[in-house]
């Protein structure tokens, strides 16, 4: 039936326009820590591999749409679209004459993007100091995400838009950003956005794993870190319709631990208040 719509359980369709928002986390002490790693990945490599991600998202329809959030030590800021996205594009195509016959929208967002990262890398060396220096403002950048996904649907009649967040972590846990990211991970939920995550570097993240799980998205911890752009595009690239059909990677274990309000600590067992539901260390 050519005139018939397909549409799965969730009511995706193979005709709907997927608004990806993607939260790269820039923290750029953590990232140095995956540059110095055996098999390592650093932040520039990663950036390059994650611009060729982004323009197959934007090829694969034409009204797929896109927003970048980085998530760094103590900030977190748009990349895409940009506030300033008129002067940056000025300049670069002033520099990058010679990229006359790639895609406008492809030279926007790489030109976007990699001003805004390189932006955020100058101010590196003031944040030595920082007491939090090995997390990044993950609950803030989601904060930001659902945001802006809230108001493209708002400009959306006719229900045709599907959005998703995809995370891309180096950085650990931090459980003084427990309760806004709790926040997000139920508001993304009651709104059937999936959340997927791609850890790069370091331990298991507690917090993005109870993300992707409650959500129904995708987490996946790298084991080859160099691969990045394989696993990118096979994992992180289908759309909701597709997925349907594809045999994506699962979670055998997730980790449901939560942080103590008293200490700020991700415990095992604690008290539980019976009507705050606030949680106590046991010491």
């Amino acid at each position: 039936f050519p005139n018939s719509k397909m549409k799965d359980v969730k009511g995706a369709s193979e005709d709907d326009a997927n608004l990806l928002v993607l939260i790269i986390d820039t923290n750029p002490f953590m990232w140095t820590k995956s540059a110095e790693s055996p098999s390592g990945l650093s932040l520039d490599n990663a950036l390059c591999q994650l611009l060729v991600f982004i323009n197959a998202h934007l090829a694969l329809k034409h009204d797929n749409k896109l927003a970048v959030i980085a998530s760094h030590v103590g900030i977190s800021k748009f990349l895409y679209p940009a506030t300033n996205a008129v002067q940056v594009t000025n300049n670069s195509d002033s520099e990058q004459s010679k990229d006359t016959n790639m895609y406008q929208t492809f030279r926007a967002v790489n030109n976007q993007v990699t001003a805004g990262v390189r932006t955020l890398m100058q101010d590196a060396p003031t944040l030595e100091t920082y007491p939090d220096k090995g997390s990044s403002m993950i609950a803030s950048a989601l904060s930001m995400a659902l945001c802006y996904v809230n108001r493209v649907l708002r400009t959306d009649n006719v229900g045709h838009i599907k959005p998703r967040i995809l995370i891309v972590s180096v950085s650990s846990d931090s459980p003084y950003q427990y309760i806004g990211i709790m926040n997000c991970i139920f508001s993304a939920q009651k709104a059937s956005i999936p959340i997927d995550v791609c850890k790069v570097y370091g331990e298991d993240t507690v917090f993005l794993q109870q993300a992707a799980h409650i959500t129904e998205g995708v987490y996946l911890k790298l084991a080859s870190p160099q691969g990045f752009l394989q696993y990118l595009m096979i994992t992180f690239l289908p759309d909701h319709y597709s997925r349907k059909y594809l045999c994506l990677p699962g979670q055998e274990h997730v980790d449901y631990r939560a942080a103590c309000f008293c200490h700020k600590k991700i415990v095992d067992v604690g008290y539980v208040c019976s009507v705050c539901l606030s949680k106590q260390n046991l010491i």
